[in-house]
């Protein structure tokens, strides 16, 4: 463990000194309006609108439309925005009518279309505290979770792991939580008599003569209590189930048990533990300590995402940067800032680069409220009660993942990250004191956004063609040695030969060492000269050699795979670990490892541990930076064009020269600007004003660019990146994006005291059918926009 002693204990920080700050338990509420489960009710209807808006002869061109596309459309009625209201021939489901409307969208006549979805009051629970759960509703401080709630309320499949101290058995809790673990071996810590074992219930971790905090089961409370069941408070996820792992105890706890139990949370074998058979999707580490990430913690998270286990920390209450503490310092985690009701920033908040979202944690007596227990040091009776910190901050995320997960259990880990990111919600301003995107993350956190982008993240690649030379193949010098073979057939030379597979096992299908639950084994590549190196990808046995199939990220293994094992590179003196290299408790048949380029003449996989009693290995690969063909330039289509179907409207328009669809018309310089060069808005100094596009359907972008008008607009020329204006531009803005329910500024998004002509921006990839940009000031008295592109 880099800079630890292996027997030093790991404190995490308990009561006010630290991660968790506590308020006095409140009691009672009122009740909130009963809404039942709404089923896919689907629609009859349409709402279309053609690219030539006149009403002549409109039911003739609907009922053509429909015939092209094969399905039996009728004009119902006009409706505002020169769109109009199309009867299908019947009740279609959700899934069904936006199929047709794909269809439908294809014709180059219409502008777009859409299913004319029932709408429903909001689903909110009937338990009677949970309008005093301000963190989940209100328009400043809350998490906009009603909306989320409108999709999913979470699936049976998905499990969340509360890896904290444990969690008492509660009211709100019943028939939520499963069974879980006692990581905890130190007696001194443990304080329930004994060391691991599978009573993972709290049983109190007072401190120096101090109160037990129940924290877990505040924490647990917020991710899964009982909701919509007439009693107490709500929780985030009502469906999906809550693993107690505990692994804080008296004053805190040691980080190797905190590992132990990520790693086993996640479905991870832990030697003397019994096997986990629910495994994680969510693991949820309200906790924390001091000091960069270890090697040791790194390597467990890496471990636990690697198998698509979603792990969300606190980032710490000590106002301090985020990245001085672990695990919030560590990578491949969602790292959590806390924000106040007002939305600013809670002042105990730890905050920095590594911080990934904000959420609320309380603060000025505003606490979270959720379920705890009423003993002072052993348990008492069932209670609730406002506690305050990045403890109570960070379930608000998982809980939301949890939900993200329910509806989509295809997203990667990669994919929720992004999506919780491009989905947040953009802080307040005017705060006493605001949280920015450098220090706070993202934005808040969006449920409601969260998981309907969810639901439409298309499923991830599964091999991706690989560009790079890889110079780990015989054919282009690479030799391949091992520390022992088990027969003529199963040689080092079996691993490099360009089959993944394993063909033809035990006859030149890979390698297999000699001596059965004898560890470490080695199996070495010696490249042709030093290479420059920036991915390694080991493939292990499958569990059907006999006839195996070509692998895919995240196939598993469950009979004679590798499970822990070094990859390493010799650095002209010893044997190296590659960044993230350290496996433990794997089960897939293929791990890739990318990190920043090596140069180095060899590589080896260094096997400790492995199924069925013998190290085995079908193919190992080494790829060489900078050897690759020059990737084909990739074709960015603009959506907001109008020759792709981008519609532009505005707020105002100055007269019929400046409309908004000088704004979309492929100039971006504004030439004959007062002659269709670009948009203008109506009145001096009236501010804010808006320019919109609406795509032809619901596309993903992941770029904007703006560009503003020149100051010698009547003789523009070809904008750069460079180019300023001192006279006419807009200066501040938002390019904000339709996320079906309200208008959000993408990251980044907001812009001010600009001087560029050409403003472009990058982010996330975003799914929006529209976009605008929000324009709040500009010199020479109007809003001027030459052009806007979507990418």
């Amino acid at each position: 463990m880099s800079g630890i002693k292996p027997s030093l204990k790991l404190v995490y920080f308990l009561n006010l000194i630290s991660l968790f700050l506590f308020l006095p338990i409140a009691i009672g509420g009122t009740s909130a309006s009963v809404v039942p489960p709404q089923p896919d009710d689907g629609t009859d209807q349409l709402i279309v609108k053609m690219r030539d808006p006149s009403p002549r002869d409109i039911s003739n061109r609907i009922r053509a439309l429909g015939d092209s596309a094969g399905v039996a459309l009728s004009h119902k009625r006009e409706m505002s925005g020169s769109s109009h209201v199309v009867k299908l021939s019947k009740k279609l489901t959700q899934n069904e009518a936006g199929a047709v409307a794909r269809r439908l969208a294809a014709d180059p006549n219409v502008a777009f279309v859409e299913p004319d979805k029932k709408m429903h009051i909001q689903r909110l629970p009937n338990d009677p505290m949970f309008a005093q759960q301000w963190h989940y509703f209100e328009t400043l401080g809350g998490i906009n979770l009603p909306a989320a709630w409108d999709l999913t309320t979470g699936a049976p499949g998905i499990v969340i792991a509360v890896i904290d101290t444990g969690i008492r058995t509660h009211a709100d809790l019943a028939g939520r939580v499963l069974p879980g673990y006692d990581f905890i071996g130190d007696l001194t810590i443990a304080n329930d008599g004994d060391g691991r074992d599978g009573d993972a219930s709290d049983p109190g971790d007072y401190c120096n003569a101090g109160s037990s905090s129940w924290h877990g089961t505040h924490v647990a409370g917020t991710l899964g209590a009982a909701s919509n069941n007439s009693a107490g408070v709500s929780g985030i996820n009502w469906t999906s189930k809550l693993l107690p792992v505990r692994v804080l105890g008296t004053c805190g706890g040691y980080m190797s048990d905190v590992i132990d139990g990520l790693r086993w949370a996640s479905g991870i074998s832990i030697p003397g533990v019994p096997s986990n058979p629910t495994p994680a999707r969510v693991a949820n580490l309200s906790l924390g300590g001091q000091g960069a990430c270890s090697t040791s913690f790194q390597n467990a998270i890496n471990d636990v995402v690697s198998r698509g286990t979603v792990v969300v920390v606190a980032a710490g209450n000590s106002a301090a940067d985020a990245a001085s503490f672990q695990p919030s310092g560590c990578a491949g985690v969602v790292a959590v800032a806390a924000t106040a009701r007002d939305g600013s920033k809670s002042g105990y908040s730890n905050f920095g680069s590594m911080v990934a979202i904000s959420a609320p944690g309380g603060s000025s007596g505003n606490g979270i409220l959720s379920t705890l227990n009423s003993g002072v040091t052993g348990p008492g009776a069932d209670s609730y009660a406002f506690y305050q910190g990045t403890s109570m901050a960070a379930p608000h995320v998982a809980g939301t993942v949890s939900l993200m997960l329910s509806l989509n259990p295809n997203l990667t880990v990669t994919q929720v990250i992004q999506i919780l990111k491009s989905s947040a919600r953009p802080f307040p301003v005017g705060t006493a004191s605001d949280c920015r995107t450098d220090i706070c993350g993202a934005g808040i956190v969006d449920a409601g956004a969260a998981v309907r982008a969810s639901a439409n993240s298309p499923p991830p690649p599964t091999s991706p063609p690989t560009t790079l030379v890889n110079v780990a193949l015989a054919t282009n010098g690479g030799v391949a040695t091992a520390s022992s073979a088990y027969c003529c057939g199963f040689t080092a030379a079996g691993v490099n030969n360009g089959d993944r597979k394993g063909l033809n096992w035990g006859y030149g299908g890979g390698w297999h060492d000699s001596s059965a639950n004898t560890f470490p084994d080695w199996l070495q590549i010696d490249l042709n000269g030093a290479k420059t190196i920036s991915e390694i990808d080991v493939f292990t046995v499958q569990d059907n050699y006999l006839n195996p199939g070509e692998p895919f990220e995240g196939q598993t293994f469950s009979l004679y795979g590798i499970t822990d094992f070094e990859v390493q590179f010799w650095d002209g003196a010893k044997w190296a670990t590659v960044p993230g290299g350290s496996v433990s408790g794997n089960n897939k048949i293929w791990r890739k490892f990318t990190f920043a380029p090596i140069s180095t003449q060899r590589v080896r996989i260094l096997v400790t541990g492995a199924l069925g009693s013998y190290s085995r290995v079908t193919e190992l690969e080494v790829y060489e930076t900078g050897n690759a063909p020059a990737p084909s330039p990739t074709l960015q289509v603009n959506f907001a064009s109008q020759a792709n179907g981008g519609v532009a409207s505005a707020t105002s328009v100055y007269g019929t020269g400046f409309s908004a669809s000088g704004a979309n018309n492929g100039d971006r310089q504004g030439l004959q600007w007062g002659s269709g060069g670009g948009w203008h808005s109506a009145s001096a100094d009236h501010f804010p004003e808006a320019l919109q596009i609406n795509f032809s359907g619901t596309k993903t972008i992941s770029e904007v660019d703006v560009f503003t008008v020149q100051d010698a607009y009547t003789t523009p020329s070809e904008p750069t990146s460079a180019m300023q204006f001192t006279q006419y531009g807009i200066t501040d803005f938002e390019i904000q994006y339709w996320n079906g329910t309200s208008w959000i500024t993408v990251p980044g998004g907001s812009i001010s005291g600009n001087r560029n002509v050409w403003r472009k921006l990058s982010f996330a990839p975003i799914m929006t059918p529209a976009f605008r940009i929000l324009v709040l000031n500009a010199l020479g008295s109007y809003s001027r926009i030459t052009e806007v592109e979507a990418y």
